[in-house]
């Protein structure tokens, strides 16, 4: 394939200019025709490469290894793939903003309360990173983008080319023994004694550790004339406490790089999440609440912008690995982008004669869409068998129309209810739109700000998103490669085979079922609505959460034959009647209302 401007790479990406590239590939702007905005493409060149299979191998890993660490604080990776002539690219987001790297060359040193929003959301990043198994090995400036979302730092960790996994299911390496791949400076002591196959997340500790030190001190804390000087530095421990080079810092400050740095790995913080958790209180005012200095917000210049820097790094990665003379090995399948859950067991708050949920078909295969910007991160993904499912009403159903039993085939629907913290990834993206969703019908006052919208509200990103239109739900459920679900498809999901009344069962609807009002006006003792899938007794026989309480959620379904307003299914923390919350009720909103009380959550289907 040629590379130039308006070749298309697929029917969906087509080039618009070449950024700088690096010894092993090239990167490219590009627009893409699916989500509507501009993405990286990084291109792998093959003609120079003495391995050419074992490259195209590690470019895959580095796809994996960015997809699989789903976080708001990772860069978002949406595709991967091979052009016609067989070039591996990938294709990633474009930021705006620039690396921590350009920030300190900028202005030399950082606050503390400068670093510590950054520490803090880098280690967010580690952490989901960790869990996974999956170890960064090269954390560095270069490698932390400061971009901005809502006027707030955001904070994205970049690079996952040298990664390693811990998904090898042959036994195989992905670095021989020996062989030490990353940044000198950032090397760990156990890097350097054992080489970069024995690394684990203590080595990216270490790493973040040392970029604290560079912000607050404006220099590295290990260094020397050449590697071998700086490696001799790391191995005896020898560096200069940050209040030497910094009077304004504290003995506390010191102390916690003197535990950092510990040559006993046990005396250091034992994961990301400690270390992010000691060093943010090191200063007076909590991250949340810094005074951060944020980079540049202005969008970059046609063509040209930070972009670079999403994606440069990792091409000479596979030029270090290659050149090392790594052993070949088939790296793991991609990860399945759903996984099939078990049926849920009943609780002790089960209706008694409630029958289980059929076991899903195992012929049924999996979804083929990938998962572009870790939008799902806290939103797995249950698969609900296909039936027939009872739409009839019970007694005292509000606005149910009694119908006959509709036949619904399989398809897969998130388990919770999505998030602020979810859609704020795609808004982020440029995919979604964040246009008024602080305003809601309060009553008297059709789409006025209100205070009990989720959207930017404090201690509030992991509560179900309200307020929001049925062209922003749908638009972030296309985001993700997904829709909203039907209102046939909410009512299996809801009541399975069975004639319930509640998805957990015919007992009524109170606060120790669903999150709703309680006796005193308040949603079960709080003031709003509760972090999303928290109500454990609130599950459905299909294994979704919150269909009954917390927020009402859009359906694609019309509730009349002049298609004027959508079905709104499920209770919401403001109702007060237990009535309101029964499978069988049914809301309905124009598309364009909004309502404190309704969310989403999206369905696909299988291909």
């Amino acid at each position: 394939m040629k590379l130039e401007p308006g070749a298309q790479v697929n029917d969906r990406i087509t080039l618009v200019e070449r950024l700088e590239g690096g010894a092993m590939g090239s990167v490219w702007i590009a627009d893409h025709a699916g989500l509507g905005t501009q993405v990286v493409v990084k291109f792998l060149d093959l003609g120079d490469l003495p391995s050419q299979d074992q490259s195209v191998k590690r470019f895959a890993i580095e796809a994996r290894a960015a997809a699989s660490v789903k976080s708001p604080h990772v860069v978002q990776m949406f595709d991967y793939g091979l052009t016609d002539d067989d070039t591996p690219f990938i294709v990633m987001e474009r930021l705006a903003g620039e690396p921590l790297q350009a920030k300190l060359k900028r202005e030399g040193r950082l606050s503390l309360a400068e670093t510590v929003p950054i520490i803090s959301q880098a280690c967010r990043a580690l952490t989901v990173a960790h869990e996974l198994g999956v170890i960064h090995r090269d954390i560095k400036p270069g490698n932390i983008f400061l971009t901005v979302a809502h006027d707030e730092l955001i904070v994205k960790v970049l690079d996952f080319g040298m990664a390693k996994q811990s998904l090898e299911r042959d036994g195989s390496r992905i670095t021989d023994p020996g062989v030490v791949v990353g940044t000198p400076a950032y090397f760990s002591r156990e890097v350097l004694t054992s080489g970069s196959h024995a690394a684990d997340a203590q080595a990216d500790l270490w790493a973040l550790a040392v970029v604290a030190y560079r912000c607050l001190s404006g220099e590295l804390p290990f260094r020397g004339a050449n590697v071998t000087e700086i490696c001799r530095a790391i191995l005896r421990r020898s560096f200069p406490k940050p209040s030497e080079l910094e009077p304004s810092l504290s003995a506390e400050v010191d102390a916690w790089f003197d535990r950092a740095f510990a040559e006993d790995v046990s005396a250091r913080f034992a994961d990301a999440r400690e270390l992010g958790t000691t060093f943010s209180a090191l200063a007076e005012t909590p991250p949340e609440s810094a005074d951060v200095v944020a980079p540049p917000a202005s969008e970059p210049a046609p063509g040209i912008g930070p972009a670079p820097y999403l994606a440069i790094g990792a091409i000479g990665v596979v030029a270090i690995v290659v050149y090392a003379g790594d052993a070949l090995w088939t790296p793991p399948p991609m990860p399945a982008a759903l996984d099939t859950p078990p049926p849920p067991t009943a609780t002790a708050t089960s209706s008694a004669s409630a029958t289980p949920a059929p076991a899903p078909p195992p012929a049924l295969p999996p979804l083929k869409t990938a998962d572009p910007a870790g939008a799902r991160s806290e939103h797995d993904e249950i698969l609900v068998p296909g039936g027939d499912v009872w739409a009839g009403c019970h007694d005292g159903d509000l606005a149910c129309e009694p119908r006959d039993p509709q036949r619904v085939q399989p398809f897969y629907l998130t388990r919770h209810e999505i998030t602020v913290f979810a859609y704020a990834a795609c808004v982020t993206a440029g995919a979604c739109s964040d246009r008024d969703l602080q305003l809601a019908d309060d009553g008297t006052h059709p789409r006025a700000p209100t205070g009990q919208c989720a959207w930017r509200q404090p201690a509030h990103e992991s509560h179900p998103l309200n307020c929001v239109s049925y062209a922003q739900a749908e638009s972030y459920c296309r985001f993700i490669g997904a829709r909203l679900p039907t209102e046939n498809e909410w009512l299996l999901a809801a009541r399975g085979p069975d004639h319930r009344r509640y998805p957990w069962g015919d007992e009524a609807a109170s606060c120790a079922r669903a999150v709703m009002q309680d006796d005193r006006g308040r949603a079960c003792g709080e003031r709003g609505s509760h972090v999303a899938g928290s109500w454990p007794e609130d599950v459905s026989p299909s294994g979704a959460l919150d269909l009954g309480g917390n927020v009402r959620e859009w359906t694609a379904s019309w509730l009349d034959d002049g298609q004027t307003r959508r079905v709104i299914k499920g209770g919401s923390w403001l109702d007060d009647d237990p009535q309101a919350l029964r499978i069988g009720t049914r809301h309905a909103l124009a598309p364009a209302e909004t309502s404190v009380r309704v969310g989403f959550r999206c369905a696909r289907s299988p291909e």
